[in-house]
């Protein structure tokens, strides 16, 4: 082998040592800041998408709040009367506040009214026995308190995932129109986090979103791989949760 030839192959092997020697680091920076950029873009998504269920849970829950303190709310729950149903329980309530189903409790916790609207049918249809269980057996949604434990009358609100689907749920106490402190009862409104408003939110944010509870048996790969290893050490709870974080009620 010439001189020139082994010359020539001493600077390839050492130029192609070079490029490794720079270009691996390289790539490995660029790859790793490039998988930091995408994550920081998936927390600020994340974060939007949390803000708008908050918005549309706060929206529902100053709805909530404007029925329950009203006289004629606080008198419905009393007496049960047929006015304020035909005057104010009807299908166009349903449609044009956005809600899925209304439930009136009196002040012995007792269901004065309740209803649900299936926007689908475009019907009246009865409220899910499983909430109606959820509420019968959940003292915080009866009694929406404080964190110390004093009464709320503001109202609560916060996401419950039921058989029937994942569910935005309000709670306020019904009080006069002049708020004195005399509950009359618990008003409760629910809206569905389903497919039509995750599209609505989806549109809002230019991203398309798609909601799984966390044992569905049809998660996405990548959802599967974050999921606890041990599904069995985490019963499957559906928690409503006041704003400041304290546990409203499990199932």
């Amino acid at each position: 082998m010439s001189l020139r030839r082994k010359t020539l192959i001493v600077v390839l092997v050492a130029a192609v040592s070079l490029i490794c020697i720079f270009l691996i680091p390289a790539y490995t920076i660029l790859l790793n800041s490039y998988i930091a950029l995408e994550r920081q873009d998936s927390e600020q998504t994340m974060h939007q998408v949390v803000s708008s269920v908050t918005r549309e849970l706060d929206t529902l829950v100053t709805q909530t709040r404007d029925y329950a303190h009203w006289d004629d709310t606080f008198t419905f729950v009393q007496d049960g009367n047929a006015e304020y149903i035909g005057s104010n329980l009807y299908s166009e309530t349903f449609i044009n506040n956005r809600v899925a189903l209304m439930l009136y409790l009196n002040a012995a916790h007792e269901t004065v009214f309740s209803q649900a609207y299936d926007a689908a049918g475009e019907q009246l249809v009865p409220v899910p026995p499983t909430l109606l269980a959820l509420v019968r057996r959940d003292m915080a949604l009866l009694e929406p308190l404080n964190a110390d434990g004093t009464p709320n009358y503001d109202g609560v609100g916060g996401v419950v995932v039921l058989p029937e689907g994942v569910l935005l749920l309000a709670a306020s106490t019904i009080l006069p129109s002049d708020l004195s402190p005399t509950p009359g009862g618990t008003l409760l409104w629910g809206r569905w986090l389903d497919a039509a408003l995750l599209a609505t939110l989806g549109e809002q944010l230019e991203a398309p979103l798609r909601l799984y509870t966390y044992n569905a048996p049809d998660l996405p790969t990548d959802f599967e791989a974050v999921r606890a290893p041990d599904r069995r050490s985490r019963r499957h709870r559906a928690a409503l949760e006041l704003r400041n974080n304290r546990q409203l009620c499990a199932l």
